[in-house]
């Protein structure tokens, strides 16, 4: 995004005009930030595109802020952590058999009167 633009744009939600509070530039082109309206409404730049989705957005901050705090790694633990049981005979048997053909699967499920797996 080209910073000469910066004045004429107004927030979709409210109207306010935008402030640049952070950005990586790269001569005359805003490469990396965050723009924030008069009412604290803010959206972030990337890779040069400015990203109006507004709600999208602040969801997308609040998950970034949430995950840098603690890292990827713990976020994963705590994701697993609320899986049920039922979530995770799934995805052991997704493992198991995700790459057999289906027909086999359906032979295979034709024989078996209760899966152990359920």
């Amino acid at each position: 995004m080209y910073a000469n633009i910066l004045p004429i744009l107004c927030c979709p939600q409210c109207g306010a005009g935008f402030r640049l509070t952070e950005s990586r530039m790269e001569q005359d082109e805003i490469v990396e930030g965050k723009i924030v309206c008069g009412n604290g409404h803010a959206f972030s730049i990337r890779e040069g595109i400015l990203d109006f989705q507004s709600q999208e957005q602040d969801s997308f901050n609040a998950w970034t802020e949430y995950i840098d705090e603690d890292g990827y790694d713990a976020f994963d633990q705590k994701l697993e952590a609320q899986k049920s049981d039922s979530q995770r005979k799934i995805e052991n048997f997704n493992q198991a058999f995700g790459n057999l053909p289906k027909s086999l699967l359906y032979f295979s499920q034709d024989r078996i009167k209760k899966p152990s797996y359920f």
